[in-house]
């Protein structure tokens, strides 16, 4: 099959035909560039699966109408079911689960496929006159917990056997003391060199993967299990010499690790249903929980296989361990096709581990063509896991909105405002297209909880979108860039009185001199309520790309900041005698500690003063004083020196300049 995908063998061939759909995602991932055409995984549509279901439970409408329920509730249950025979499965499952007291209803594919073995095992003890009264593999007698044993075992070696694994088997290829307990399907094939033979194979590969995790559980200690996870890990990172660690194996297992960590890819299903087998639990009880340290260390991005383990633990201790490892933050994305989540499944697991995340996340939402639908998925399961914990909030989010549909966006943003997972984030940071932003509008206006904001526009847009500030009580910290330039609102955009804003960026770039005018408004529009109340806030502004025209209405804004610590004027376009108009609106400030301009300031002598000097630094608390690597001009260095030296109340404030290098007073 590989030479097939690398087009050594059938260069022409474009169909794979596949029963499994995660092949979509390996093939991507293991055969780039190579897989260039097209991956089309065809099963059961939505109407042939509820007319299978309508069939299997004809005679119970009950029974239907509670499944079909069931298929709603748990939506990755639902999306594993156009392949038949796994709704032929989950089926079978669900009604012994129901005819069974005592028998949970699966919302795991581990708990899947441990209620299918369970299931199997009852059929096969019934037809073999066995006892059956309890048939779950750790509660067979000691003959039947052998046999089940090495069944587990042939799974496990023969899915890891020689440098692929492999799923047929010949008689001679099956253990003598073997029983397969009907989970092991027997045909008859002929073949032109060994004519009639029978042959044996499991009824699913995810049950040989199943009974492969099962004997990693029952037969290795946890070390080798870590190591084990840790080898299919890596295949999702570049940081794979972090997770190849086999010193706490003995010399046998760090052998087995070794002879199978070339095929690494064949490990994650295993590694998944180990987690899940496990729950990620220290045996014995008591002991320092070796899962937790592992999942706890930076570096571990939250890739599918990760997100699908912690899903498959149920364990709310060891999915808060990973997300509040130590000094990390994880970063989740959701969208761009190949990343966290791309299936109904992935968004699914992904929203059940946000629950028990405790907050320590960072969440992209990328809206784009491809991935409205992923996103409306993802939001609906916040919805349902998130509804139990109010308190729970997002510290990062991060939301891109690049749909060409505006319709679309609106859909999103729609079901966003309704998960309050997701309105009382405290930071939000949105990448736009100008058609989308005042879309946004409403959803930003849901965010009750927001502190800090930030609008990054790449293209020019209305900025009706924001009116929404107002009523963003708690907002403190305001990014607004905009790469080219804007129009202005009809409404007027003043903040009620009682604001709480300590930081503004504006970085409104314009692509022609028309537009400085429009930015010097929207400047002055957007901050007067602000600046020219008594009690401002405002501790730090960035105010980018000022030209002489902005003058004014920059002083003005600046002037009324009494509390102001920190002013940068990068890119500014003002000149020496600009600057210094701009700084004298600080005379009366005490608070300032850092000014950066970052504008040639390479005068001639004859324009250097020691007045002009004093008036552009001397400010009664200033710790800081930036300058761009243009500032070379020895006179004014040199006359900058002989003012600190002669100006006591400016000992020990530091001046970057240069290749920005500090330089205290005297030096």
């Amino acid at each position: 099959m590989k030479y097939i995908l690398c087009r050594q063998l059938l260069p022409n061939c474009t169909i794979i035909l596949t029963t499994r759909p995660s092949a979509k995602h390996t093939l991507r991932l293991n055969f780039q560039p190579q897989v260039d055409k097209h991956v089309e995984i065809i099963g059961f549509t939505e109407e042939e699966r509820v007319k299978y279901i309508t069939e299997v439970f004809n005679n119970e409408p009950e029974l239907q109408g509670n499944f079909l329920t069931y298929m709603f509730l748990v939506p990755h249950i639902k999306s594993m079911m156009y392949i038949p025979l796994n709704c032929a499965i989950i089926a079978q499952v669900y009604y012994e689960s129901q005819s069974s007291q005592g028998l949970a209803i699966p919302k795991t594919r581990t708990q899947l496929y441990k209620a299918l073995t369970h299931s199997l095992l009852v059929r096969y003890m019934k037809e073999s006159n066995h006892d059956y009264s309890s048939v779950l593999p750790e509660n067979l007698n000691k003959k039947d917990l052998g046999m089940f044993k090495t069944l587990a075992k042939f799974a496990f070696d023969s899915y890891h056997k020689g440098k692929s694994r492999k799923v047929t088997f010949f008689k001679e290829d099956i253990p003598l003391d073997f029983a397969h307990f009907g989970l092991m399907n027997e045909s008859t094939e002929m073949y032109a060199s060994k004519g009639v033979e029978k042959t044996f194979s499991f009824l699913h590969l995810s049950l040989q993967e199943y009974l492969a995790a099962w004997h990693l559980a029952n037969s290795y200690g946890i070390d080798f299990q870590i190591a084990y996870y840790g080898l299919a890990l890596s295949t999702y990172t570049s940081l794979q010499h972090q997770y190849r660690n086999y010193s706490s194996c003995n010399k046998e297992e760090s052998a087995l690790l070794s002879s199978i960590e070339n095929d690494r890819s064949s490990l994650v299903e295993p590694a998944i249903f180990l987690a899940g087998i496990t729950g990620c639990r220290c045996q014995p009880e008591g002991c320092k929980n070796k899962w937790e340290i592992y999942l706890g260390q930076e570096g571990l991005e939250p890739t599918r296989m990760l997100v699908h383990s912690l899903y498959e633990t149920q364990n709310p201790n060891i999915i808060s361990c990973y997300f509040a490892g130590e000094d990390c933050r994880r970063d989740v994305v959701i969208g761009l096709g190949l990343h966290t989540a791309h299936t109904p499944y992935d968004c699914y697991a992904l929203t059940y581990c946000l629950q028990h995340s405790l907050g320590q996340v960072n969440l992209d939402f990328y809206i784009n063509d491809d991935d409205v639908l992923l996103v409306k998925i993802f939001v609906k399961g916040l919805i349902d896991h998130c509804s139990t914990t109010p308190s729970l909030a997002l510290e990062h989010l991060r939301l891109w909105l690049l749909a060409d549909s505006v319709e679309d966006v609106k859909t999103c943003l729609y079901h966003m405002t309704k998960a309050k997972f997701l309105r009382e984030t405290k930071k939000i940071v949105i990448y736009s297209k100008s058609r989308s932003l005042n879309i946004a509008q409403t959803f930003l206006q849901s965010l009750i909880k927001l502190q800090h904001l930030e609008v990054h526009i790449d293209s020019p847009t209305s900025w009706e979108w924001l009116t929404a500030i107002k009523s963003l009580s708690d907002l403190r910290i305001l990014h607004i860039s905009s790469d080219e330039g804007c129009c202005l609102p009809q409404t007027d955009l003043s903040w009620p009185i009682k604001h709480k804003l300590t930081e503004v960026v504006l970085d409104i770039k314009y692509s022609s001199h028309d537009l400085c005018s429009s930015t010097d408004m929207l400047v002055y529009s957007l901050l007067k309520s602000v600046v020219l109340s008594k009690s401002s806030l405002i501790k730090k502004m960035v105010l980018p790309n000022i030209t002489r025209d902005m003058m004014a209405s920059v002083h003005n804004i600046i002037q009324h900041c009494p509390n102001l610590e920190m002013l940068d004027l990068k890119r500014s376009r003002l000149g020496y005698d600009g600057i210094i108009y701009i700084c004298s609106a600080l005379r009366y400030n005490t608070s300032l500690k850092y000014l950066v301009i970052d504008e040639d300031l390479q005068l001639p002598p004859s324009r250097i003063t020691k007045q002009s000097l004093v008036q552009f630094i001397t400010f009664a608390s200033m710790e800081r004083l930036s300058l761009p690597c243009k500032t070379t001009c020895t006179d004014f260095l040199l006359e900058l020196n002989r003012i600190l030296k002669d100006n006591r109340t400016l000992e020990g404030m530091k001046i970057q300049c240069g290749l920005f290098l500090p330089l205290s007073a005297g030096e």
